[in-house]
């Protein structure tokens, strides 16, 4: 309900839904390891509630506050070896935002945001879970919650901002096989990224166009010095680092000419630059048989790439023709790594 002012909106939904059935006839859950008083069990169950308050202070300004909470007490995960529990996660938004017809400064946005999640997995579900002494053999508690925002402008052609997060991530997992100890297989990593960017698009005489842009992150991640498995990054890597900074530059070129009202041709080189996320880095599980671990001395990925193309329009027709090449350096991938070094219990 509202008016053009200020309004509210409310909502919420309940999603449930059996296994599904392939051509067959037969249930997904007799495909994957699944105990047999689990076989009927539903896929998930999730209830979602969410609340949006709108209000425009005078005209061209506009304020707007959101908050959604999903709970999901029960999901399926056939591909897996545990299933889902417990997966909860909240989302605020809150964002102002002024716009000026005709005026060279067109435009400014604030943004800030809060999300969380929290989950819980076991195999409590699997034949694996049969005569363990807790109700699952293996489980994984995962805690994760990411606040940040930004600003942007918009001043003729240009749009210039800034933004700024901090994450935090943090998972434990349980295996009967070591007794349920816990292990901390993501060690509560803290990130601070901090980006500043800025776009453009504008003429260059009536039938070429430009669009540029370019950006420079700054990115500071840490882990939990206290619960890494540093043994585990020395044997596989040689490395017991538990923090890394890193910076980068990423930037984007785009020229399209047109010839007539049918035909243009376009040419466009681009660059990105990614940090490395936790789970890549700082993971470290020890397993029977193969252990999962991140390696924390892992470079930025970085992709330069290269695109050309024209498109042509006649009446119905449309026909486009492109042509790419991608450079890229210090790709992130699983493989199977051996140990380089021992160490204890390792």
């Amino acid at each position: 309900m509202g008016n053009s002012r200020a309004s509210v909106l409310g909502g919420y939904s309940y999603r449930a839904a059996d296994p599904y059935r392939d051509g067959s006839g037969a249930l997904f859950t007799t495909y994957a390891n699944y105990r047999p008083d689990a076989m009927n069990s539903q896929s998930f169950d999730i209830d979602t509630g969410w609340g949006r308050a709108y209000f425009s202070p005078s005209a061209g300004h506009s304020v707007q506050a959101a908050y959604t909470r999903q709970q999901a007490d029960h999901v399926l995960y056939p591909y897996l070896l545990m299933d889902g529990l417990a997966d909860d996660a909240d989302r605020l938004n809150v964002s102002y935002a002024a716009a000026r017809d005709g005026a060279r400064f067109k435009a400014i946005s604030a943004r800030a945001y809060y999300s969380a999640v929290e989950h819980w997995m076991t195999d409590a579900l699997r034949v694996s879970s049969a005569g363990a002494t807790r109700e699952y053999s293996m489980a994984t508690e995962a805690n994760t919650a990411t606040t940040g925002g930004n600003v942007e402008v918009v001043i003729g052609g240009a749009t210039a901002g800034v933004e700024a997060f901090r994450r935090e991530w943090d998972a434990t997992t349980a295996l009967a096989g070591s007794k349920y100890a816990p292990q901390y297989s993501i060690p509560f990593v803290a990130t601070d990224h901090v980006g500043v960017f800025t776009d453009y698009e504008g003429r260059l005489g009536d039938s070429t166009t430009l669009a540029a842009g370019g950006r420079f992150d700054y990115s500071h991640s840490a882990a939990d010095a206290a619960k890494a498995n540093t043994d585990l990054y020395f044997a596989y890597n040689g490395t017991r680092s538990v923090a890394a900074t890193d910076t980068g530059a990423s930037g984007k070129i785009r020229v399209t000419r047109q010839f007539g009202s049918s035909f243009d041709i376009q040419a466009g080189l681009g660059h990105t630059f990614r940090v490395p996320d936790p789970m890549e880095r700082y993971f470290a599980l020890k397993r029977m048989g193969n252990d999962w671990v991140g390696n924390p001395a892992l470079q930025p990925t970085r992709n330069t790439g290269l695109q050309a193309g024209a498109t042509y329009r006649h009446g119905l027709a449309l026909a486009t023709f492109s042509v790419s090449h991608d450079w890229v350096s210090d790709f992130i991938t699983v493989h199977g790594q051996r140990k380089i070094n021992t160490v204890p219990a390792s």
